[in-house]
């Protein structure tokens, strides 16, 4: 997906969806942005949920400290403390002003 926010209400933020499968009891997930070179931008606050499609989480092209980031790729990753022990799922977001 591609994040512009610059305040026209136009995809001004990205929505980050994941399904969870086959969980037996609530798991720490932990959702973050990071560059391509593996510095880390976003981290969003780790929640405890169950199997099924959790609220997305929303990203507004800003970083840890509140500033906007610069335009390019971002990593999205989400990590699941499973019964099958650590799980990482990754993809991409992309900001253009």
């Amino acid at each position: 997906s591609t994040n512009t926010p610059n305040a026209d209400d136009v995809n001004d933020e990205a929505a980050i969806s994941f399904d969870l499968h086959e969980l037996t009891d609530k798991r720490p997930v932990v959702v973050g942005i990071w560059t391509l070179d593996g510095r880390p931008v976003r981290r969003f606050t780790p929640a405890l949920l169950a199997s099924g499609r959790p609220a997305p989480h929303y990203w507004n092209g800003r970083g840890d400290a509140g500033s906007l980031v610069p335009p390019r790729v971002y990593l999205v990753r989400v990590e699941l403390d499973s019964d099958a022990g650590q799980q990482t799922a990754t993809g991409t977001v992309s900001v253009a002003y």
